[in-house]
């Protein structure tokens, strides 16, 4: 995608922040799961905990989606956060501003850019509540089931929690993206640059580009029905639009995943994907 210096800029400093929200949750609910008390529905408890850190990663997925879509395709989407009638008109300065303070950098200069002005489309935007239930609600029944299960410990319960507050932007990435019809793709982005077979496996899938925007991005994101973000994932898929490359740099793991599966994987006949676990490990360890 990056043939925009700008772009390139965006997705490190969208990376590095998606990166500090997670490590950030894991180290909160650690110390909450040490002090709490175990007892009644703990699950409610941590519901309620996961709230304030989904709202904030759901701030920077929509200041990330506004802002790489204006860098784009030159102009933007309305706000379910902020104002910006439809229909009207927004400085790229501000975009900028709005990101940076989601994302705690200043990434972009906002002053240098504030004289651009990117048109605001018309476009429904996230019900932000609904969204967050959904995936509060998620948690919560993953804490219960590890908890019937007698697999619980503060690490596990960490991770369940990054993933909600992960799953603060990536739900109100891919809603925005579903409902705009200048996105004309998805691909799924590896943040750390060393996925787990799981991960490598959808990575090796490339951009997706079909008229139905479940389906395409369904197989980015899901694997034999399971969604397809684990605890301390820190993929995502990224919206593409017109103009967009995924020759560069940035999408080098993408080809080599995609290279291994076709050509060392399937093409050797080493098996299904229940094989491709036990592949993974053995070449990269992990």
């Amino acid at each position: 995608m990056p043939a925009n210096p700008r772009v390139e800029v965006l997705l490190k400093a969208f990376e590095a922040s998606l990166g500090r929200l997670s490590l950030g949750t894991v180290q909160d609910v650690s110390r909450w799961w040490e002090q709490v008390d175990k007892g009644g529905d703990v699950a409610a408890r941590f519901g309620e905990l996961l709230v304030e850190p989904w709202d904030r990663g759901a701030a920077l997925g929509v200041a990330f989606y506004r802002l790489l879509r204006a860098l784009q395709t030159g102009r933007t989407v309305p706000s379910p956060i902020r104002g910006h009638a439809q229909g009207g008109e927004v400085s790229l300065g501000e975009l900028v501003r709005e990101f940076n303070e989601a994302a705690g950098v200043n990434a972009l200069s906002a002053s240098s850019l504030s004289g651009v002005r990117v048109q605001v489309d018309r476009q429904a935007t996230p019900d932000l509540r609904v969204l967050r239930d959904a995936d509060v609600r998620a948690a919560q029944a993953l804490l219960r089931a590890r908890l019937e299960a007698g697999e619980v410990s503060s690490g596990v319960v960490a991770g369940v929690g990054q993933q909600a507050a992960a799953g603060g932007v990536r739900s109100v990435v891919r809603d925005m993206g579903d409902r705009d019809p200048a996105r004309q793709a998805w691909i799924r982005v590896s943040g750390t640059g060393t996925p787990c077979a799981f991960c490598a496996m959808l990575l090796s899938r490339g951009a997706k580009y079909t008229g139905k925007h479940e389906a395409l991005r369904h197989d980015i994101e899901h694997a034999d029905g399971t969604h397809g973000y684990h605890p301390n994932c820190h993929c995502y898929a990224l919206p593409l639009f017109a103009g967009s490359s995924i020759e560069g740099s940035r999408f080098a793991v993408n080809r080599e995943m995609e290279n291994l599966w076709r050509h060392d994987f399937k093409g050797k006949g080493l098996g299904g994907k229940s094989g491709w676990r036990s592949y993974y490990y053995r070449k990269f360890g992990r």
